[in-house]
């Protein structure tokens, strides 16, 4: 995983929740998170990465700013073996 992932996700989490801190183990929902939020960073990962990641993957699934940023790493590496 990429720290350069990791540190545009917790930029990303700092604009959407309002906040001035995430921890590489912070769960999204209890910083504050909900789907409004989501929607948020959802579109910004789209815009950023030029990935779908699904609301439910920071809601439900996989919560952690270090969880999201694997699985943001892991379409990245799909969409690149499709090129």
């Amino acid at each position: 995983m990429s720290t350069a992932v990791i540190e545009q996700l917790r930029a990303i989490w700092k604009q959407a929740l309002d906040i001035e801190s995430v921890p590489d183990d912070a769960n999204f929902v209890d910083l504050g998170g909900d789907s409004l939020a989501a929607s948020m960073c959802q579109q910004r990962v789209a815009a950023i990465f030029n990935v779908r990641l699904q609301r439910t993957a920071l809601l439900i699934e996989a919560t952690t700013l270090q969880s999201v940023a694997a699985r943001i790493t892991a379409l990245i590496d799909v969409n690149r073996s499709r090129a």
